[in-house]
């Protein structure tokens, strides 16, 4: 998981900050007050970049999205999985309740953490 991870943020690392749209025509550009020069050709519309002068970094980001989001979503159905939900008797003097704990996480005394975990919690919450 970790490699997939770190691949993830190399290829975000590389890429132009956004934010990214598209154009009229379905083009990925990026929005931007910029002056595009190539050769003797210079370029400016109304702040966006045509997708055809998107670095070479942006457009490998591009391209690896579809796969990039699948392996996220890999990573994340693997996390949730270990840190499910289960039932536990919870004692409190002479009384006992079932309460929803995480079959993935304890606390330092040895106890169980309650349901939803810190985990499952930052999942959610991002």
């Amino acid at each position: 998981m970790t490699a997939d991870l770190s691949g993830i943020r190399s290829l975000l690392a590389g890429i132009t900050p956004g934010p990214w749209e598209l154009d009229w025509s379905g083009n990925v550009v990026q929005s931007l007050d910029l002056v595009v020069r190539t050769g003797e050709h210079t370029l400016e519309r109304e702040g966006i970049v045509p997708a055809e002068y998107v670095r070479g970094d942006d457009a490998a980001f591009i391209a690896a999205a579809p796969s990039t989001v699948a392996r996220l979503l890999g990573i994340v159905e693997r996390v949730e999985k270990v840190h499910e939900p289960i039932e536990a008797l919870m004692y409190s003097g002479s009384h006992q309740r079932l309460v929803k704990v995480c079959t993935g996480c304890g606390t330092d005394d040895g106890n169980w953490q309650r349901w939803p975990c810190p985990t499952i919690k930052a999942i959610r919450e991002g």
